[in-house]
């Protein structure tokens, strides 16, 4: 295949932390994104949705993505999930104003289906600095990456190979999962994922398994900060575990555990065998975003942040 020129031949170094000339240079470009989606992806493979994992806080990304995110789901029709991660307070408030303008776009242009939202304030009570917040992100990213995996498998899965046992999270489930909107349209619910693990079989024993314990431990873990007491409208739960241990394992009553703690009673629930020893449980839990405490706070640093740039001398 020939060389073709793509956006880092336009773009070498992205916009400085600057999302709103991203967004217009990328919107220029437009048209040469529908046409290679047409002749590299759409003409050869159907696509059931798309993925974009997104860092938030940036320039060039923030930007960008919009065009990409528009593209997507208002021109080709595409389901759209987006992995937001969120910028920590040592970040500062440029990060801070970039998220909220990328949020307040979204959620105004209907941009995705899905918003998976990974906050990485989280880690501020381990990191004081921005430099040793740094060092925490690889273990952070493998727990939100496994978490993601598991969820994708469930979804290739499709009931091919033991869904005539268990149910199977494909992807009708995830995305219905992460949407609030009605028949009438769609309404971007803000979703946490959280997973937690038990070794479930040793050298020399046989652990038992609590079920019940690991989803407390799932409910605990949310990828978002300042939850807590907030209760989800919907939940998707996947369970990873052996046959056997799967078979001893009173499902329908699982499934109306998590359904009774969602507004909406509504839960999406599938089992992948494995044959690892360990059980995971992965959870996502979807909110109203207005439940989201944490989007103040980005609200108000874009506030303090335009604020300063008004009175900046200009010239």
């Amino acid at each position: 295949m020939p060389y073709q020129k793509g956006f880092e031949h336009y773009v070498a170094a992205g916009f400085g932390k600057n999302p709103y000339d991203a967004n217009e240079v990328a919107h220029e470009h437009t048209q040469s994104f529908l046409d290679w989606m047409e002749r590299e992806v759409l003409s050869k493979n159907p696509v059931p949705f798309a993925m974009m994992i997104l860092g938030a806080g940036g320039g060039t990304g923030c930007g960008v993505s919009l065009t990409i995110l528009d593209a997507l789901r208002n021109e080709l029709k595409i389901p759209t999930v987006v992995i937001c991660v969120l910028p920590a307070t040592v970040e500062g408030d440029l990060p801070f104003r970039n998220a909220w303008w990328w949020l307040q776009n979204v959620f105004k242009h209907r941009l995705c289906d899905g918003l998976i939202t990974v906050d990485n304030d989280l880690l501020t009570t381990k990191a004081k600095t921005s430099r040793t917040l740094y060092n925490l992100f690889p273990d952070f990213n493998q727990v939100i990456a496994e978490s993601l995996k598991d969820i994708m498998f469930g979804v290739l899965l499709e009931e091919k190979m033991h869904g005539d046992l268990y149910k199977v999270i494909d992807a009708k489930d995830f995305l219905t999962a992460l949407n609030l909107g009605s028949v009438y349209g769609s309404y971007i619910g803000v979703t946490s994922v959280s997973r937690t693990t038990q070794e479930t079989a040793t050298l020399f024993s046989q652990e038992e398994i609590n079920i019940n314990q690991l989803i407390e431990k799932a409910i605990s873990r949310s990828s978002i900060r300042g939850v807590k007491g907030k209760i989800p409208m919907k939940a998707l739960c996947i369970l990873k575990t052996t046959k056997k241990i799967a078979e001893k394992i009173d499902h329908a009553e699982l499934e109306e555990k998590i359904c009774a703690g969602t507004q909406m009673k509504e839960i999406h629930y599938g089992v992948n065998i494995t044959d690892t020893k360990s059980t995971s449980v992965i959870l996502c839990y979807t909110y109203d975003r207005g439940d989201i405490a944490r989007f103040q706070s980005l609200k108000d640093a874009f506030e303090r942040y335009e604020s300063r740039m008004r009175f900046i001398p200009s010239g």
